[in-house]
């Protein structure tokens, strides 16, 4: 499954080689679980942001698309985040920061990474930005289940969603006016009676 991860975002971006897609795949890994935050999460984001483009012509730094003044505030330098592990670094604390102050709604932390957290407190914010993050998680799941690379991972850890592709199990018919879960010859039991006959059959066997 880490392997379908490095996979997916070199499928995004055609010009990411092999070795940078793997080794973004473990500091995603990395700073997920050291933030406690969704791993799918964070590649979802910097989905949204960069497409996995590792020269941007932007003010902003890096494929988290750090702002300066952000990184600065936090009283982190620049030159911190210029590499890829800085800049993933600051970007999965900065995004757990704001699901924190969100009460872990991830809409609207989401939306407070792009637009700021004042917006969002104030109401003032749109959620174009946070619901195209969440479907760039989900077809992170979708892409690895349908090229191979998660059927026996997510058994383990998130069976909900194998059970959500599996149909559902045809119940057997029941009389109308049988409980649930009753056969109508089982019904018909329970109230004492005996089930009709069949064509051909007379009840009490042949006579002598």
């Amino acid at each position: 499954y880490m392997t379908g991860r490095a996979e997916y975002m070199k499928n995004i971006q055609r010009r990411l080689d092999t070795n940078t897609a793997y080794y973004m795949e473990y500091l995603f890994r990395k700073y997920a679980v050291f933030n406690d935050v969704d791993e799918e999460l964070l590649i979802g984001l910097c989905r949204t942001e960069s497409a996995y483009t590792l020269e941007l012509n932007s003010t902003a730094i890096g494929i988290m698309q750090l702002m300066p003044n952000t990184v600065r505030g936090w009283g982190w330098s620049v030159e911190d985040v210029q590499s890829l592990e800085g800049n993933i670094s600051f970007g999965s604390m900065y995004i757990k920061y704001m699901i924190d102050q969100c009460g872990g709604d991830r809409v609207r932390a989401l939306s407070a990474y792009n637009q700021g957290l004042g917006r969002v407190r104030g109401g003032s914010y749109e959620t174009w930005y946070a619901n195209r993050v969440l479907d760039y998680r989900q077809s992170i799941f979708n892409w690895c289940r349908e090229n191979g690379y998660s059927e026996k991972f997510l058994e383990v850890t998130m069976p909900e969603l194998l059970e959500e592709q599996k149909p559902e199990a045809a119940e057997p018919e029941t009389s109308e006016d049988a409980p649930s879960g009753q056969t109508e010859s089982e019904a018909q039991q329970a109230e004492g009676t005996e089930p009709e006959e069949t064509a051909g059959e007379e009840k009490g066997g042949s006579e002598d």
